[in-house]
C-alpha cells in the first residue's frame, strides 16, 4: 500500500473526514497512528468550538449594541422597544445565516421571532423592575413625597 486514508465520523453533524497518511507512516507502530489520530480529532473538535463560540458572541454583541444603540438614539433606556429591536436584529442576522432555500422567508420569520422574544423579554423586565421600586420604601420615587418622619 503506497499510502492509507482513514474515514471517521465526527459528533454532530456526520461529515466523512478523510487524513491522508504518508507511506513512510506505515512503519510506525498502530498506537503512533492511534494517537496522531486523535490529535486530529480533537484540532477538528477545537476549531468547531471556536467557530460557534464567535457565532454566539457575534450574536450577543449585535443583539447588545442594536439594544444600547436604540436607547441611545430614543433617550429611553431600558425600555421594551429596544429590546424588540435588538431581537428583530439579531433573529434576522440568525435568519440569513441559516442554510435555507427560502432566504426571504427564514429572515422575515427570524426578524419577527427575535422581535417578539425580546419584546417579550424587555417588557416583563420593566415590569419587574416597576414592581421593585413599587414594593421597596427606601426608594426615591416612594420617598419622595414626603414620606418620612411626621411633623409634630
Amino acid at each position: 500500500m503506497a499510502g492509507a486514508v482513514w474515514h471517521w465520523y465526527s459528533i454532530g453533524k456526520h461529515k466523512q473526514r478523510e487524513v491522508f497518511i504518508p507511506p513512510r507512516a506505515q512503519a510506525l507502530p498502530p498506537e503512533v497512528i492511534a494517537a496522531w489520530k486523535k490529535k486530529a480529532e480533537m484540532k477538528i473538535a477545537m476549531s468547531t468550538i471556536g467557530r460557534q463560540s464567535l457565532l454566539i458572541t457575534g450574536i450577543a454583541a449585535l443583539y447588545f449594541g442594536v439594544e444600547l444603540g436604540t436607547g441611545y438614539y430614543r433617550d429611553q433606556y431600558g425600555d421594551w422597544l429596544n429590546t424588540a429591536a435588538a431581537g428583530a436584529a439579531a433573529g434576522c442576522y440568525l435568519g440569513a445565516r441559516a442554510p435555507s432555500s427560502m432566504r426571504a422567508r427564514t429572515l422575515a420569520m427570524g426578524g419577527l421571532a427575535g422581535g417578539m422574544l425580546g419584546a417579550l423579554s424587555g417588557w416583563s423586565q420593566q415590569q419587574l423592575t416597576q414592581l421593585a421600586a413599587a414594593a421597596d420604601p427606601t426608594s426615591s420615587s416612594s420617598s419622595s413625597g414626603g414620606g418620612g418622619k411626621p411633623s409634630g
